[in-house]
């Protein structure tokens, strides 16, 4: 996964402005999102983007920065 650090509604709306193929999504608003872009056509196989809070990011294991 790629993880999407500070503004997931600008890349949710990069995203929808390159109409990139958004093959699932979810999350819990607010508190971690994710998504899959369907990239076969250019590298080969699925991309997964994510984002979470920093409180949410420490509790699943991320280090802190």
């Amino acid at each position: 996964a790629m993880r999407v650090k500070d503004d997931w509604n600008g890349f949710r709306a990069q995203v929808e402005r390159q109409n990139l193929p958004v093959i699932m999504e979810g999350g819990a608003p607010g508190q971690s999102q994710w998504l899959y872009i369907d990239g076969r056509d250019t590298v080969g196989h699925y991309l997964e983007y994510c984002y979470m809070t920093p409180e949410r990011w420490l509790q699943l294991g991320g280090r802190r920065e």
